[in-house]
């Protein structure tokens, strides 16, 4: 009672300064505690050493994605493909060759076709991989990218056209060109995305072509059934379809 009637005694004067300084503290409190949301803010964007958290933004994600489906991804895929339609494309050696000589191919000689048809992937690659310094240090990462473009294109067009043309001879040539843009793109995409990503991310964007490797294994053996393009009018485009 005596507390209600001296606040009912008190000066209006008062009154006013005890509500202004109450709107001060509480002004005050609303302000630290949004200084505190944004200093826990700030902090979650930096890292240990003291350095700004990267994101993986869209520009970020796309880069790297149209880097390793155009490189990992083929490089996968070309390791695999050419396992599928091995009957298919020994067929094609041997009446390329009946039509040409009038006689077909010895077994011998058929399969050691075949073997320089797999094997020159890898010499390709052996090739392609000595190729990767002098062409980093002048074009660059993204510019060594870019001049593969050639060496996928090239040997697409060349598989392609190789029945039309019957010419078992394109393929093996297709292969080693192939097989230098695989050398590259193994050895210049894994520094274009270390050095494209932000510290925080490397290790995540550092494993995607080797994941997109594995997929373009999958993708090659599905394409190899016999019910998909594994048969004689769908060789050509399987090997095609590499690049």
């Amino acid at each position: 009672m005596e507390n209600q009637e001296a606040a009912e005694n008190q000066d209006p004067a008062e009154k006013r300064d005890a509500e202004g300084n109450q709107e001060v503290v509480e002004n005050r409190e609303a302000e630290g505690k949004q200084e505190a949301v944004e200093n826990q803010q700030s902090t979650k964007a930096f890292d240990a050493s003291g350095a700004r958290k990267g994101r993986l933004t869209l520009v970020l994600g796309l880069a790297a994605l149209v880097s390793v489906f155009g490189s990992s991804f083929q490089y996968g895929y070309n390791v695999a493909v050419i396992n599928s339609p091995s009957l298919q494309m020994q067929a094609f050696y041997n009446m390329s060759y009946f039509e040409r000589n009038g006689k077909y191919i010895d077994s011998g000689f058929l399969t050691l076709l075949w073997s320089l048809t797999v094997s020159m992937y890898p010499l390709g690659g052996f090739f392609g991989s000595l190729m990767v310094a002098p062409l980093v240090n002048k074009l660059g990462r993204k510019g060594t990218l870019l001049l593969n473009n050639i060496f996928s294109i090239v040997p697409a067009i060349m598989m392609g056209s190789s029945k039309a043309a019957k010419s078992f001879e394109i393929i093996i040539i297709a292969r080693i060109i192939v097989g230098i843009c695989a050398g590259l793109s193994s050895n210049v995409v894994p520094m274009y995305l270390g050095e494209l990503s932000p510290k925080n991310l490397r290790g995540a964007l550092g494993v995607a072509p080797q994941l997109f490797i594995t997929i373009g294994i999958l993708i090659a053996q599905l394409f190899g059934l016999r019910k998909a393009l594994a048969n004689e009018k769908g060789t050509a485009l399987q090997l095609m379809c590499s690049q």
